[in-house]
């Protein structure tokens, strides 16, 4: 894959149950990883047993954070160099929209 040097590390996963947009699937897990490059994100409708093929969801990023909220949206912070977070409205289904901090 583009951007990965070492496979995939720090990664982080929300059990979202069917809580997120996809179906009528109730043991939806949604993960996110580092690469040593793009952070990426699988999501598996079996519970774990099966993953999509991930898909970069930014250009870098390190000790990505992944939380589901009770009113359904997804949060992602992540590092480097700067600080940033993502919301995705829609369960996961679009890549987060990001959101840019600089630290002061």
């Amino acid at each position: 894959m583009n951007g990965m040097c070492n496979g995939f590390d720090e990664a982080t996963l929300v059990v979202a149950g069917d809580r997120v947009g996809f179906g009528s699937a109730a043991q939806t897990i949604i993960c996110v990883m580092r690469s040593g490059g793009p952070l990426y994100r699988s999501i598996s409708i079996t519970g774990g047993r099966s993953w999509s093929t991930p898909t970069a969801i930014a250009p870098h990023g390190v000790s990505p954070q992944f939380a589901l909220m009770s009113s359904g949206i997804l949060a992602l912070v992540y590092g480097r160099p700067d600080n940033y977070l993502r919301f995705s409205l829609d369960g996961g289904r679009k890549p987060p929209r990001r959101r840019h901090r600089r630290p002061s």
